[in-house]
């Protein structure tokens, strides 16, 4: 069981990793990819998930004016994460959960202004990280990766304590 201030850590370290690669030479380590839950991206992987999530993608597609070949350039060699398969990773959650089974894991459920740090943030079909000070780290949504973000900005509904997460001594301060 990791405790809170590790899984903050952990994520603090990939945003930090994520930050200076950017700074450097654009070749950032994660992507966020629709089903993404940790692995290292090549482009049959990527066209795997295209294919499975197919929905998804036409949207994103569509939406965005791009390509599957643009999210290959965008993705490959990195580490693809969505935003449950982020907090599965870091809390170390089984890694096949979504938002929805993590909510529903939790022991503890508060509104997030109540939450702690280390604490699954929901609204419908998203989750985060609140690591502390009204913040939260999440994987947006393709193209966007990991964002640090104000928690009371992005309309989460509830906080949740995961089971795999040893919760004493956080706090929300």
């Amino acid at each position: 069981m990791k405790t809170w201030a590790q899984v903050v850590r952990q994520a603090l370290t990939m945003a930090g990793a994520q930050m200076i690669a950017g700074e450097h030479d654009n070749n950032m380590p994660y992507c966020y990819i629709y089903g993404g839950n940790g692995e290292l991206l090549d482009e049959k992987r990527i066209k795997q998930l295209v294919k499975t999530y197919k929905l998804h993608f036409n949207q994103l597609f569509k939406s965005t004016g791009t390509t599957v070949e643009d999210l290959i350039r965008h993705c490959a060699g990195k580490y693809g994460f969505d935003c449950s398969g982020f907090v599965c990773f870091v809390t170390g959650a089984p890694r096949d959960m979504n938002s929805g089974s993590l909510i529903n894991s939790c022991s503890l459920i508060v509104p997030p202004a109540s939450g702690v740090a280390g604490s699954v943030l929901w609204k419908d079909g998203h989750v985060a990280l609140d690591i502390g000070t009204g913040k939260c780290m999440e994987f947006v949504n393709e193209y966007q990766d990991i964002e640090i973000n104000d928690i009371s900005k992005r309309g989460f509904t509830r906080s949740g304590q995961l089971p795999w997460v040893d919760y004493r001594g956080a706090s929300n301060m």
